[in-house]
């Protein structure tokens, strides 16, 4: 679906469809938008590359009085959008190679955010995953001293 277009065809219909597509075409358009683009980076860059007002349409339903299918869907995609890709960022070859661990490090994962994060976030406050995982690390480290 994704190499013949689905998410950009899904994107325009939603957005160009004169009239208004009815509440329940809303809602499954809407689903299968949000399934190609949790599964697929290239179905993201395709959807808001294909209509760019995409994102607004989406912020709208979200404080709009949609139905809370449609708003979950639309929350849900735009997390999808949110996420970042390596191949985005480096080409393979300058990456650096994969850390291994230690068999008995402890490795957390706080998972994905809509906002930015960086080290610049140490000073205007972290999440509760993140707050989490720095008590976590802590009690660890001062239980193997």
């Amino acid at each position: 679906l994704v190499d013949v277009g689905a998410a950009t065809a899904l994107a325009r219909h939603l957005l160009d469809h004169t009239p208004p597509p009815t509440p329940a075409a809303l809602v499954v358009s809407l689903r299968a938008l949000e399934r190609l683009c949790v599964s697929s980076a290239i179905a993201r860059e395709q959807a808001v590359g294909a209509v760019p007002r995409l994102i607004d349409s989406l912020a709208e339903l979200l404080t709009g009085g949609a139905n809370p299918q449609a708003r979950a869907s639309a929350s849900r995609i735009v997390a999808a959008f949110s996420r970042t890709e390596s191949r985005n960022w480096m080409p393979a070859e300058l990456r650096p190679p994969p850390r291994t661990w230690h068999p008995y490090s402890i490795v957390y994962y706080t998972g994905v955010a809509l906002e930015p994060w960086g080290p610049e976030m140490l000073n205007s406050g972290l999440g509760g995953s993140e707050t989490a995982v720095l008590h976590l690390a802590a009690r660890w480290a001062a239980m193997s001293r």
